[in-house]
């Protein structure tokens, strides 16, 4: 009698078990060592498209197609002894449905044996067909975006006329490269960090008889060398793992321009494959023998002088030569300073429509101080400077000044530190010196931002909560906004 109650309470605890097991959002699947399934919920027959009348008992040998991932990985944690987590899963049923899940398995010992292997799986089929939704949708915003950007269709935004600059270094600069625009000639444009190099090189593909054809920009410091080569030359299906049949960016910009930035970033062993397209016309996919003929125009940009020697330590000389066909030298900001007013104008009223500001001077201490700098990031860097002074504006104010540095960017710029350093105490100790000087940057941060707290906190880097806490401590009154 008890041995069939027991029977019974074993039988009930089994169907209980089965019943959780099959309310699980997860798939659960046990297999034994052998590769027999004994274990297969509910949500499983969903994820693998099939009954569990046609998987329990089976081996899954006779379950799934000609491979089993199962079986691999069983080889995998008989030989480390370990489970294996998010573990990516492709494959297909012996019916051909397929399956794509991300799976959890451990290996099961008891009395110190290893006699089984559970599963916990999520089927990603949705979140697949999801993601390439959202790709499609980024697309399709992204060409929304260039069109309201005024991207051209051949994937430029300037041409010669976006440039700006009245300065005879920056004049002579523009006229070379509009007579050379229209030659066929590879090009190479030097200038530092932020100068504008794809302003020029743009501007030259535009007013080139290459301007209908697709401009297509790399970044050759971005993208690894490991992956590089095929970004540039393109691959054939089976030239490595996944690889598909995909045309490189020499392909990309048939009758068009390629433009190589950074391209003193390019490896040595790479630099050799360029010069022979640069030489014979043609490129070679990854993985094949074909020769295919490229009509695109290379325009290749370095910041590194291309002039002084030690540029060909780490750059081929004969590609060197070969790219220095026609070279276009853009001067920095700090030798053509009669354009920063220009630029600042510019700048300024892109940013006025950004951040829906009416800012329409900058006073002659800031401008003063704007030439005075010596600009190691050139015009990125003034064009960041403005932004960061603008952004924390109000929207009443009219009228750049020193005081709208950011305090983070304020040692940059020496001469705009004289309001904090004048009027200090000569005496005291150093808790009270600190203490007046941390009272005077937020008082002076307060008054920039018209009283502001949540602003003022902001442009200092700090909570408002924090800023609160320094106000009440200093005993700073102002009207809390």
């Amino acid at each position: 009698m008890t041995n069939a109650k027991n029977l019974q309470e074993l039988e009930q605890e089994n169907r209980l078990l089965r019943q959780i097991l099959d309310h699980i959002s997860d798939g659960v699947q046990v297999v034994t060592k052998d590769g027999q399934i004994i274990v297969y919920n509910q949500t499983m027959e969903k994820i693998e498209g099939t009954d569990s009348k046609y998987v329990l008992g089976y081996n899954d040998t006779e379950v799934y197609n000609v491979f089993s991932q199962d079986k691999y990985i069983r080889s995998e944690m008989l030989a480390s002894g370990k489970p294996i987590k998010n573990r990516r899963m492709t494959y297909h049923m012996a019916t051909g449905y397929k399956v794509d899940m991300v799976a959890d398995a451990y290996p099961y010992v008891e009395n110190g044996e290893l006699t089984a292997f559970y599963y916990i799986m999520q089927d990603i089929s949705n979140i697949n067909h999801l993601q390439e939704r959202i790709m499609t949708l980024s697309n399709l915003l992204n060409q929304e975006k260039e069109q309201k950007s005024g991207r051209n269709p051949n994937g430029t935004i300037y041409s010669f006329p976006d440039i700006i600059g009245d300065s005879p270094s920056m004049q002579e600069t523009v006229q070379r490269a509009r007579q050379i625009a229209t030659s066929s000639s590879n090009v190479l444009i030097y200038g530092e960090t932020g100068t504008g190099k794809e302003l020029f090189a743009q501007s030259i593909h535009n007013a080139s008889h290459f301007k209908n054809g697709p401009f297509i920009a790399v970044n050759c410091a971005s993208i690894p060398n490991t992956l590089l080569e095929s970004q540039l030359f393109g691959t054939v299906r089976g030239a490595f793992s996944d690889a598909r049949d995909m045309p490189g960016f020499f392909e990309q910009a048939e009758n068009g321009s390629l433009f190589l930035d950074e391209i003193n970033s390019m490896d040595i062993s790479l630099q050799a494959k360029l010069l022979r397209v640069l030489q014979d016309k043609t490129i070679c996919r990854l993985g094949s023998q074909k020769a295919r003929t490229v009509n695109c125009r290379i325009i290749c940009a370095t910041n590194k002088n291309p002039l002084k020697p030690d540029f060909k330590e780490f750059f081929r000389e004969d590609l060197l030569y070969r790219l220095m066909t026609i070279v276009v030298l853009i001067p920095p900001l700090r030798e053509r300073k009669e354009d920063i007013p220009l630029l600042c104008h510019h700048f300024i009223d892109a940013l006025n429509k950004r951040y829906n500001t009416r800012i329409v001077q900058i006073e002659d201490d800031f401008m003063n101080l704007l030439i005075q700098h010596e600009w190691p990031g050139n015009v990125r860097q003034l064009a960041n400077l403005l932004e960061s002074c603008i952004c924390y504006l109000d929207i009443h104010t009219n009228s750049l000044k020193v005081q709208h540095i950011p305090s983070y960017l304020q040692q940059q710029f020496p001469t705009a530190n004289y309001q904090f350093s004048a009027n200090y105490p000569e005496n005291g100790d150093l808790p009270t010196l600190l203490e007046e000087y941390e009272r005077k940057i937020i008082e002076e941060s307060l008054r920039m931002t018209d009283g502001n707290i949540a602003k003022a906190a902001r442009r200092l880097g700090v909570s408002r909560q924090n800023m609160n806490y320094r106000l009440k401590r200093l005993a700073i009154h102002t009207k809390k906004r």
